[in-house]
């Protein structure tokens, strides 16, 4: 499971973050916290990262920054939340860990999201690292950060809230490809009768002088039909003049 530890902001306390850690969606957590007695404005998320031990880290984070605490019992401290987010990170390049490229994390999980709702269930890493190019095991953790948004239950299957919109995205795919279905047919019909048309208009088309025939080649080019003669100059000039007569 995906544990997190996270910098939180409020407007009624300029100056002041609270940085905590929880096992759960970091937004969620700042709406519990928003809902307490004697908060008057909501906590906004500034900061979130992914640990391996949240506990861990919390304790080194509330270690390094007491001198800025309010209170030993309390997880409020008087900086920004620049400043604060600089002091972690630091922290995090010193113990050698690579910070997370939030920017790609996002996309990522906004993509895994698609995915999910597209599908309605995740059954494997694979339906992730394939169409999003990752690793198995970046899949791995994608999935568990989706199931810590809430996104999929404990099975993988798409929450319950968003399984309407899973049902709408399955009927548009399906109301689109039976249009595809349908110009793809209209399309081939209007190619059959274009043959018909073409080889009634040039059949028996033959130099005079040679005796040499059309030879006529049918090639589809991106949905495109394209009529190719070939055969001595006269018989070209000859077939396009006849063929003029269908553009």
């Amino acid at each position: 499971m995906a544990e997190f530890l996270y910098i939180l902001e409020n407007p009624s306390f300029p100056g002041i973050v609270k940085i905590g850690m929880t096992e759960r969606d970091v937004a969620g957590r700042a709406k519990e916290l928003s809902c307490a007695t004697g908060v008057p404005t909501e906590f906004t998320v500034f900061k979130q990262y992914i640990v391996d031990d949240a506990a861990v880290a919390e304790r080194r984070v509330h270690e390094r920054l007491s001198k800025y605490r309010l209170s030993e019992n309390r997880e409020f401290f008087r900086l920004s939340s620049d400043d604060a987010a600089a002091i972690i990170e630091e922290m995090f390049a010193a113990c050698g860990r690579e910070m997370p490229n939030y920017d790609r994390d996002d996309k990522l999980f906004f993509a895994a999201t698609e995915i999910a709702i597209t599908a309605g269930k995740i059954e494997w890493p694979g339906m992730l690292a394939g169409p999003l190019k990752i690793s198995h095991d970046e899949a791995i953790r994608l999935i568990t950060g989706l199931r810590a948004r809430g996104i999929l239950n404990a099975q993988n299957d798409l929450c319950a809230d968003l399984q309407c919109e899973h049902r709408k995205r399955v009927q548009n795919i399906r109301r689109r490809q039976q249009m595809e279905e349908q110009a793809d047919l209209a399309r081939k019909k209007i190619h059959y009768e274009m043959i018909l048309q073409v080889k009634e208009l040039l059949a028996g088309l033959a130099d005079p002088e040679t005796g040499e025939e059309a030879q006529v080649q049918f090639e589809n080019d991106k949905g495109n039909l394209v009529v190719a003669v070939h055969g001595t100059e006269w018989v070209r000039s000859e077939a396009q003049k006849r063929l003029a007569a269908l553009q």
